[in-house]
C-alpha cells in the first residue's frame, strides 16, 4: 500500500485535555492531600495520573475520527517522552484511539525534523494536516510548509478543544 496522506495530532492540550502545571499541581494536592512532590510537570507521570479524569476534547476527537476513516497514516506527535509511551497510549485506548505510528520526544529533534523522518520513509506522501496548540510547534510546520512546497500541508491550531485551520 503506497501512503500519501499524514494526518498529525499532538497531545497534551490538543486531542486530550490534559491538565495544565498550574492549576494540575494544586489540584493533584487537593486530590491527594499531598504537597506535589517535583518542581516539573510535563516530564513527569503524575500529570497524566487517572484522578484526573484525562478525557479527549470532543471535537479533535471526531477529526482523528475522520482521519482514521480516509485512509492515511495516523501519527500521534507528542513531546511528551517516551517513558512515558504506556500510559499515553493507555489514555488514548480507553477511548478508542488507536495511532499508525507514535513519535515521543527523545532529544533535541523538533517536530518538523521528526515529519521529514516519517517523509524520508514514505516518499510518496502529498498531504499533510497537523493539528497542534503550541505556537512554536506551529511554526515548525509552518517551516516545513515552506520547505516542502509540493506537499500540501494543512495546519489547524487547536485552542481549548476547538480547532481553526490556519492560513499563513
Amino acid at each position: 500500500m503506497t501512503i500519501t496522506k499524514f494526518y498529525i495530532f499532538d497531545f497534551d492540550g490538543t486531542l486530550m485535555n490534559t491538565p495544565l502545571p498550574n492549576p494540575g499541581k494544586q489540584e493533584y494536592e487537593r486530590l491527594t492531600g499531598n504537597k506535589y512532590p517535583h518542581i516539573g510537570w510535563w516530564g513527569r507521570l503524575e500529570s497524566l495520573d487517572p484522578m484526573f479524569n484525562i478525557k479527549p476534547f470532543p471535537a479533535i476527537h471526531d477529526e482523528y475520527k475522520k482521519a482514521t476513516a480516509d485512509g492515511g497514516l495516523t501519527v500521534l506527535m507528542t513531546n511528551r517522552m517516551f517513558k512515558h509511551q504506556d500510559r499515553v497510549k493507555e489514555l488514548l485506548t480507553e477511548h478508542g484511539m488507536t495511532f499508525d505510528i507514535y513519535s515521543f520526544k527523545s532529544g533535541r529533534e523538533s517536530k518538523r525534523e521528526r515529519t521529514l523522518q516519517l517523509l524520508r520513509g514514505c516518499p510518496n506522501v502529498s498531504y499533510i494536516e497537523v493539528w497542534d496548540d503550541m505556537d512554536e510547534h506551529l511554526a515548525e510546520f509552518h517551516r516545513l510548509k515552506e520547505e516542502r512546497p509540493e506537499i500540501i500541508i494543512k495546519i489547524n491550531k487547536v485552542d481549548n478543544g476547538r480547532s481553526a485551520l490556519m492560513t499563513a
